[in-house]
């Protein structure tokens, strides 16, 4: 089933109130996964749309796509960013509905540029820096599968990564890590002449492009690799940062602190 059809389908269904949100143990979670995870969750945030937390082991083999994070709404097992929002807006909810067409192509364009900038980034950091991969990504990807099973699995994942990076990074004679910063860093520059002196990316209110932004950069911010070199550029980005601090202060922090007063409630009585 395509991804139109199934979101065509689950339009026909209300949104589940026990929707699941599926992710990586803590311990186990990569850099862009945790990215992906922490746009999803801002973006349903964002829409108020409730959803609980599971973490598994092996959460991106469970994945349709073999991506993470990944929902289960009612019959429906839907992965990654973009279908999940199609999705969700079959079901009539929208971040950006009320953006002109052009504003709504834009955005999706730089969605587009962003997901494709900052994750080839994270890919290339996590794989393909010698000490990071060596010290930080094999032992969180290996450490929940027996041996021999995990360097197979390592080495599988690994060469997909590099074929990905590869493909992306065509035009290029060799793809380094001065240019992976230079690519981010123009990014960042055209996401920040966006914004300007607004709230949000595209006026008073978070879109699509805000959560998935959002995401990306509060991740990388908040992860300590052997090489923090990513994680220096985007510190240079205060405007963008600021953003995320919004953001987080009125869908994340605000949503954990309503949740465990939720819970403390539940407890007293």
């Amino acid at each position: 089933m395509g991804t139109m059809d199934t979101a065509e389908l689950g339009g026909s269904e209300p949104w589940a109130s026990d929707t699941k949100l599926f992710q990586p143990l803590q311990d186990q979670i990569l850099l862009y996964e945790e990215a992906n995870c922490r746009a999803l969750k801002a973006f349903l945030r964002m829409l108020n749309l409730p959803f609980e937390e599971e973490w598994r082991v092996n959460a991106e083999h469970m994945s349709p796509s073999n991506q993470v994070p990944f929902i289960k709404c009612g019959q429906f097992v839907v992965s990654e960013m973009v279908p999940i929002i199609e999705f969700v807006e079959a079901k009539g909810y929208s971040l950006s509905n009320h953006l002109e067409n052009e504003d709504r192509s834009d955005m999706k364009a730089y969605m587009n540029l962003v997901d494709s900038i900052l994750m080839d980034a994270e890919y290339f950091v996590c794989w393909k820096l010698a000490n990071v991969s060596r010290n930080y990504t094999r032992p969180r990807f290996c450490s929940f599968y027996p041996w021999p099973l995990n360097s197979v699995l390592f080495r599988m994942k690994k060469w997909g990564i590099e074929k990905r990076l590869k493909l992306r990074s065509r035009e290029k004679a060799d793809l380094t890590m001065d240019s992976v910063l230079e690519d981010v860093k123009n990014c960042l520059q055209i996401i920040t002449d966006i914004l300007g002196d607004k709230v949000f990316l595209y006026g008073n209110k978070p879109t699509e492009l805000d959560a998935l932004l959002f995401g990306h950069l509060s991740a990388i911010y908040n992860t300590n690799l052997p090489d923090n070199r990513l994680k220096e550029l985007v510190g240079e980005s205060t405007k963008l940062l600021e953003m995320c601090a919004r953001i987080d202060d009125k869908y994340i922090s605000s949503w954990k602190s309503r949740s465990n007063a939720k819970s403390s409630s539940t407890i007293k009585s």
